[in-house]
């Protein structure tokens, strides 16, 4: 029996919090998005007191506190990291895996009853759970689809589910297809209009209706809940991106062009090394730079584009087109808040069209130049090495009042013990 399985780290950017924070087990704790601004993790303890994802942190700051709440800021230098050994350890142990985001992954496994896979998941969750430290659930089924839908149900108890066979059947009059992955708000509401409400009302209707009413995206859905696998782990890891995107808003505003095109330079190397990551070259440069949307200038924002004269993924080349995108939008009466850059238009460096007159030369013979970037950046950190501007944030670094230690990847700040 060939099975989908679906890993999720339970509330992981928690979980990497409390990982050197053994102190915090069983304690309320909530993780901040950039400036702080909102809350984009929560404990089991946080959600039970009803706190909402995605909540402005000061709405709900006075009822953390009283509840003994530990927030912090979002530290993803930390999280990549404990990701990167989470998938290693799952890969170690799966016949194929697709990283599917920062805290999942889809995976495959073989095994000759349900049982045995359950076993194998059980052996699963605790070699990543002893290894690396973070707690994680797993579901299996025939597809994605429903793998996605077993991984939530034991999450706060066994961290393990197989639903296949009978065992699905059992449960598809009691699974809101609100609640399966795939099936939006609007999507919802559309299945309601029909009279749709739970998955076994959709598998009672005929293919056709389905393939009438909700196209070809509905006959998918259908036949992943029937058990019929549309998606194969590993497809999604060959997709290519529509745009890349980097941005950030700052802690306060500023005028200065110094500081707002020093936001746009980290922004094009963040993208850059994104797009040679994917191996892709890009011909689309949009460079934004924006006022506070809650200010008297919100209707002079900075935001402009460009066709690159030929495809490139080259930090240099990228970086003397926004700056000059920049200069071309900067207003010195505008207090900027927010920038980035958006990169389009992708192509396949491996597949690069020679251009007529020549001009791709400066761009293959800087391509090892990126190569020695990237390994450097990789091997000792983000930023160690960067191109026309100084390592680290600058004055326009968003607020991080909260921020924990990167204990994995920074020897100056590595745990001490004291005995």
């Amino acid at each position: 029996m060939h099975l989908t399985g679906l890993l999720d780290c339970n509330n992981f950017f928690v979980s990497c919090e409390r990982l050197f924070r053994p102190d915090l087990q069983g304690r309320p704790v909530v993780v901040l998005s950039g400036n702080d601004g909102c809350v984009v993790a929560r404990s089991n303890e946080v959600k039970d007191l009803g706190v909402p994802m995605g909540v402005p942190y000061f709405q709900v700051r006075e009822t953390l506190t009283n509840a003994g709440t530990t927030a912090f800021s979002s530290n993803f230098t930390l999280y990549r990291d404990l990701s990167s050994r989470v998938m290693r350890t799952l890969e170690s142990l799966v016949d194929e895996i697709e990283v599917y985001s920062i805290d999942e992954a889809f995976f495959s496994i073989t095994a000759s009853t349900e049982a045995a896979a359950k076993q194998q998941l059980v052996d699963i969750k605790a070699t990543i759970e002893r290894t690396v430290g973070v707690p994680v659930s797993l579901g299996a089924a025939a597809s994605k689809t429903i793998a996605k839908y077993a991984s939530e149900q034991e999450k706060r108890g066994s961290g393990v589910c197989v639903l296949t066979g009978a065992t699905w059947q059992a449960v598809v009059p009691t699974v809101p297809l609100a609640e399966v992955w795939g099936i939006g708000t609007r999507l919802a509401e559309r299945f309601r209009q029909q009279h749709m409400h739970t998955v076994a009302d959709l598998l009672a209707a005929d293919r056709q209706r389905i393939a009438a009413l909700f196209g070809v995206a509905g006959c998918r859905l259908y036949d992943e809940l029937r058990e019929q696998a549309v998606w194969r782990v590993g497809d999604g890891a060959t997709a290519v991106p529509k745009s890349i995107m980097s941005s950030r808003s700052f802690k306060t505003a500023t005028t200065s062009q110094t500081v707002v095109a020093d936001a746009v330079s980290y922004h094009i190397h963040q993208a850059a090394a994104d797009l040679r990551r994917h191996g892709l070259q890009c011909r689309y440069l949009q460079v934004l730079a924006r006022p506070s949307r809650h200010s008297a200038w919100i209707l002079r924002p900075g935001s402009t584009q460009c066709t690159l004269p030929v495809p490139t993924s080259d930090t240099r080349s990228l970086l003397h087109e926004a700056l000059r995108l920049f200069d071309s939008v900067y207003d010195p009466e505008v207090p900027y808040k927010k920038a980035g850059v958006v990169l389009g238009w992708f192509s396949d460096v491996a597949a690069a069209q020679a251009d007529l007159f020549g001009t791709t030369t400066t761009e293959t013979e800087g391509r090892p130049v990126m190569a020695v970037l990237d390994h450097l950046n990789h091997k000792f950190g983000t930023d160690v090495v960067t191109l026309g501007r100084l390592p680290g944030v600058g004055a326009w670094a968003p607020a991080r009042d909260l921020l924990s230690p990167r204990y994995t990847t920074n020897w100056a700040e590595l745990p001490l013990i004291k005995a």
